[in-house]
């Protein structure tokens, strides 16, 4: 370090001033330092400024070279580049960024002291393998991942991250544990099924407080479609006009919303099919029908609860469908069924009315009957006094 032209001035003010060019590790700056009372003091000031220009220094060094501390580097970076980061032209959200936060202090717990240049490939594989030796869920080390590789890209802009040599461990799924009840559960018998339909008829009315229990069913129809027709809910969702054929009588399974990437697509399994229009959805399917043109859809959000109908285009959400069917559930003392059983119900009912598993399997869209029966098909649980008569 070098000092050149160092010296004491008083200001037209009265104030001392004492000034001098400085040099360390390659950087140039002037250093000055001021008091109205005295030169001393002055130069006291200077000494103040120069130390802490020093620490600048050999700080912005120390973070360039990475003889910085983790837990101070990734919490600074984490606030001055991502959590006011827009994506997709919006600011991330309340919950993506608490889940960021758990994410570092997390990191933070585990390898918080290292220095950011101490930090290689090595490191990063123990400390994910340690996530995964704690029984964590997939999603969990997912998160730890993409952690440390948008910070260590950020520490080094030019390559050399070190997560790109790790190996993503992926958790183990917990085996479900031996029990003597059964896997799966009872079908809904036909009264059963008669007292869920009657009670999703019931009209939504948005007036009706909802801890009355008159409010209604804002999905009770479409869930009534699902359970007759047997269809998956995403199926279900996004039924339109165009795939009501009367003239034939059946239903032109066709498409899918697809809920998460807010787009149309293919049946599961491309299972595009037609199944029949069952009675007890015929007066259903006709007045969603009216007063629409071809391409719209059956089943409408509307204004009820996604009133601007652009996020989803007019789609009903999965979670409100599900929501429907719990509150009838509990209503009426019911075993909750899920949507997805609901089909289940569907497919065990006709089988049970005596129709070919060969055609139900077709309109559910199943690749073979023994698929249908095996993972479909449920009994009831009541118990046919034909069949027991002979046992007897």
């Amino acid at each position: 370090m070098s000092k050149t032209k160092r010296g004491f001035y008083t200001e037209a003010n009265g104030r001392h001033v004492y000034k001098t060019y400085e040099e360390y590790k390659g950087v140039r700056w002037v250093c000055k330092g001021s008091s109205m009372e005295s030169d001393a003091l002055a130069k006291i000031s200077w000494q103040k400024n120069k130390e802490k220009k020093i620490a600048l220094i050999n700080g912005q060094i120390d973070k360039k070279e990475g003889r910085i501390i983790l837990r101070d580097s990734i919490c600074e970076w984490y606030n001055l580049y991502k959590r006011k980061e827009a994506a997709k032209g919006r600011e991330r959200s309340v919950t993506t960024i608490r889940t960021d936060e758990d994410t570092i202090k997390q990191i933070i717990g585990s390898i918080g002291d290292y220095r950011v240049n101490e930090i290689d490939s090595d490191c990063l594989q123990k400390d994910l393998i340690r996530l995964q030796e704690k029984g964590v869920s997939q999603s969990i080390i997912n998160k730890r991942w993409n952690m440390y590789k948008m910070y260590f890209d950020y520490i080094y802009p030019d390559g050399g991250n070190p997560i790109t040599k790790c190996k993503k461990p992926f958790a183990e799924r917990k085996k479900r544990e031996e029990s003597d009840e059964p896997i799966t559960k009872a079908a809904y018998d036909k009264t059963e099924i008669q007292l869920l339909e009657n009670e999703l008829r019931r009209p939504y009315d948005i007036h009706s407080h909802w801890k009355s229990g008159e409010r209604g069913y804002s999905c009770g129809t479409l869930l009534i479609v699902i359970l007759y027709e047997f269809l998956r809910i995403a199926e279900g969702i996004e039924l339109r006009v165009k795939d009501v054929d009367f003239e034939k009588g059946v239903l032109h399974i066709r498409r899918q919303y697809q809920e998460r990437s807010k787009s149309i697509i293919p049946p599961k399994y491309n299972s595009k099919r037609d199944v029949p229009i069952m009675k007890e959805c015929a007066d259903i399917l006709k007045k969603a029908c009216e007063g629409k043109n071809m391409e719209e859809l059956l089943f409408q959000a509307g204004g009820i609860y996604n009133p601007d109908l652009l996020a989803h285009e007019g789609h009903i959400l999965q979670g409100r469908v599900r929501m429907n069917l719990t509150s009838a559930c509990e209503r009426l003392g019911l075993e909750q069924h899920t949507v997805h059983d609901l089909r289940h119900d569907g497919i065990s009912r006709l089988v049970n009315m005596g129709v070919k598993p060969q055609s139900v399997s077709r309109w559910a869209g199943h690749k073979s009957v023994a698929f249908t029966m095996d993972k479909y098909y449920r009994h009831s649980g009541v118990e046919d006094a034909d069949d027991l008569a002979l046992l007897i």
